[in-house]
């Protein structure tokens, strides 16, 4: 099986054609200073490719490949998809995947979903369009250490980047999110306490995310830039947002079983919304914050506001 046998230090050139397959691997191991390389060669076409799906690994590298029309494929209908192999040791055996110049379309659910995964750096990566609603781009559930930079997120049902399942440190600058069907980002999430990486005990204080830093990207259209959910010390800065459809942002609240420790109950703490510029025709809702959160802990300063705002719209208390 392609990929299967690879050892450190070995590279895979793919030439191009249309592969039709989804690709599966169980153990992919390179190391720091002789990382696996698998992509299309330099200066030819990507190849393409459906999907790849990968249960532990370490020090790979993508790049110069697309995945599109990925349909159920592994039960997902996910392209790339990286995961822990229900692994819930931590740190995770699982880490250090770099992804770089890949275009992604078309396909059913997410592009790429990442769990139970530390280091993870996407470069210059375009996707565009799923066919199911409810998600999208890139979905990070229990991850830690990532960077998503110089990348186009386009025409995405639902969001195009999500962390979620006690996902932290995380830097996203640099890209473009257009016409999103949900948020352009969503920064916590509900998540199943078997998902959360570190492994979501009733002793262990936990949250869905923390220290997210979104800054330096540009959100067109979209229902929303953004949605905090669950999250604490998360920060929203120097952003350009014209023409959400429905609200600016979003502040939301989630039901919490009383007996697991996600901190503060599971509500948005501690966030940093500063320093953006939003650009808006004439919307109903500006911020939807929900009942029950937590924005007077908000730190929301030298935002720039240039719309219009419905007569009957009622501004919260941020």
């Amino acid at each position: 099986m392609l990929f299967a046998r690879e050892r450190p230090g070995t590279a895979v050139l793919i030439h191009p054609g249309d592969y039709g397959e989804h690709f599966g691997v169980d153990g992919l191991y390179g190391t720091a200073d002789n990382p696996i390389w698998i992509g299309g060669v330099p200066g030819e076409a990507r190849p393409v490719l459906k999907g790849i799906h990968i249960a532990r690994g370490a020090y790979v590298i993508f790049r110069d490949m697309e995945f599109r029309d990925a349909k159920d494929a592994g039960g997902t209908g996910t392209a790339v998809h990286v995961h822990d192999g229900g692994d819930t040791d931590f740190p995770t055996k699982t880490h250090h995947f770099v992804f770089r110049n890949l275009y992604l379309r078309d396909n059913q659910f997410q592009h790429f979903k990442f769990a139970g995964i530390d280091d993870v750096r996407i470069y210059g990566c375009r996707t565009e369009r799923d066919q199911r609603g409810g998600s999208g781009g890139i979905n990070f559930v229990g991850c830690h250490h990532l960077t998503v930079t110089d990348s186009i997120f386009r025409d995405m049902k639902g969001f195009s980047l999500q962390f979620k399942g006690g996902s932290y440190d995380a830097d996203v600058y640099g890209n473009r999110f257009e016409g999103c069907g949900g948020p352009g980002i969503n920064i916590g999430q509900a998540t199943g306490e078997q998902f959360f990486r570190p492994y979501l005990t009733k002793d262990r204080t936990m949250y869905e995310a923390r220290d997210i830093r979104i800054y330096g990207n540009a959100f067109t259209g979209g229902t929303a830039a953004f949605a905090m959910t669950g999250c604490t010390d998360c920060s929203f800065t120097g952003n350009t947002v014209e023409n959400p459809s429905l609200y600016l942002f979003r502040v939301l609240n989630m039901d919490m079983d009383d007996e697991l420790k996600l901190a503060n109950r599971g509500m948005a703490h501690g966030n940093t919304i500063s320093g953006n510029t939003f650009v808006f025709g004439e919307l109903m809702e500006a911020f939807n914050v929900g009942e029950g959160t937590q924005i007077e802990t908000f730190k929301i300063e030298n935002n720039v506001f240039n719309g219009v705002l419905h007569e009957s719209y009622k501004k919260p208390q941020l």
